[in-house]
């Protein structure tokens, strides 16, 4: 966990998923449908 000793840094968090249906090859293996996510987190610094 970052922490800064300023209000100029600050945390910028994204995050998101997808429902992905068996589509092509998937289904042709009999894959049931999956979700995929992501997450990304970095600092930002304001000037």
């Amino acid at each position: 966990k970052y922490r800064s000793t300023t209000s100029q840094v600050c945390i910028v968090r994204a995050a998101g998923t997808y429902a992905y249906a068996g589509v092509g090859m998937l289904s042709l293996v009999g894959v049931s449908p999956i979700t995929l996510s992501g997450f990304h987190e970095e600092r930002l610094i304001r000037f």
